[in-house]
């Protein structure tokens, strides 16, 4: 009872926020707090019809929004900027510079917008601003590595040797905006302490990854790859993307419950083909869910098999159907059904007998 409830007063909202949209764009805090999310169906000039007054009122909430396009960060950025430039009228250079830490943290999702030129000048003393940036998806590998440069330059490192754990679960992504040479600077002993965070991370170069792999088999953090156990790949999460087809080869199948779900989809085609028919049937069913289409289809027939055995625990109402690189039998995804094939097979003897 209290799910259809839930449902109906969201329908509600939902219905209210959309209804606020086409009929104005002169919208009032309360308004955009009620259309949440779907504030990201809002066509450009309807953002841009925000007032700066109900703006300011609501950029922490603005800045919450995680579906925002690229597009209209931009637009909503700019506004800001725009604003900012008629408040400073005298202010040269790149005028988000003039804004304070804690006006900088309002900017929250939003602020994937900010270019290499401006982060190059913000002010990213406070922990807070850096561990709030550093906890945001979708930074390019530019802004990542203006991120990671303006770090070291107010915190005057100059040798990554000398990060420490804290400055590792303060940079959370920026710590890809770190050059290969610098990550493998780190000592073993913090990544050990930082893998946690490390290995939360939702996308990183595999370069970069390679690199913190090499770390993390020093004997001071995880020690040799042969010695890995499930709870240190759990531990390194995403850093699994950073071994070679070799290693992957060599884990044991006992190991492979510990390959955190958002990790495999990373591994590149090819060093999945390393993986023996054996280690792939001893994915879970949630491992083997998420394995890419790309992925599958570089797979032999054996193990896609093996593949589908696992995500499906060899249930008959799901025997796999193999994938072929151009498309195959199953469409997109590879996916088929005995059903589906005894059905094919029983149309086809009945269109035979009517030759």
């Amino acid at each position: 009872m209290y799910s259809r409830i839930q449902s109906a007063v969201v329908a509600t909202i939902d219905s209210a926020a959309r209804r606020k949209r086409r009929t104005t764009t002169s919208w009032t805090c309360a308004d955009i707090e009620t259309m949440g999310e779907s504030i990201s169906s809002s066509t450009t000039a309807e953002l841009q019809g925000i007032s700066k007054e109900v703006f300011t009122e609501c950029e922490e909430i603005l800045g919450a929004v995680t579906t925002w396009s690229a597009l209209q960060r931009t637009t909503l950025m700019d506004q800001i900027r725009q604003w900012a430039r008629q408040d400073n009228p005298q202010a040269s250079g790149e005028i988000l510079c003039t804004k304070a830490a804690d006006e900088l943290l309002l900017f929250g999702t939003m602020a994937l917008d900010l270019t290499d030129a401006e982060i190059a000048c913000l002010d990213l003393t406070g922990d807070d601003l850096m561990a709030a940036f550093g906890g945001l998806g979708g930074w390019s590998q530019s802004q990542l590595t203006s991120l990671a440069a303006r770090y070291k330059t107010t915190r005057s490192i100059t040798n990554s040797q000398d990060l420490t754990s804290d400055d590792i679960s303060i940079l959370g992504h920026i710590v890809c905006g770190f050059s290969d040479s610098e990550l493998l600077q780190i000592t073993g002993y913090v990544f050990a302490n930082s893998s946690a965070m490390i290995g939360s991370l939702e996308d990183c170069e595999v370069s970069r990854l390679q690199a913190l792999k090499t770390v993390a088999t020093d004997n001071n953090a995880y020690g040799p790859l042969s010695n890995w156990d499930a709870s240190v790949f759990s531990d390194i999460g995403i850093v699994l993307a950073g071994l070679s087809s070799s290693e992957l080869a060599g884990i044991s199948n006992d190991s492979i419950e510990g390959f955190r779900i958002h990790a495999i989809p990373l591994i590149s085609a090819s060093n999945l083909q390393a993986m023996t028919a054996s280690q792939l049937e001893s994915f879970s069913p949630n491992q083997a869910a998420v394995v890419s289409t790309t992925q599958r289809a570089g797979l032999s027939t054996a193990q896609q098999q093996a593949l589908y055995v696992a995500e499906y625990q060899g249930q008959p109402e799901t025997s796999p159907v193999v994938i072929d690189p151009t498309g195959g039998p199953g469409g997109p995804t590879g996916r088929g059904s005995t059903l589906g094939i005894s059905v094919f097979l029983l149309l086809t003897s009945i269109v035979a007998a009517c030759l």
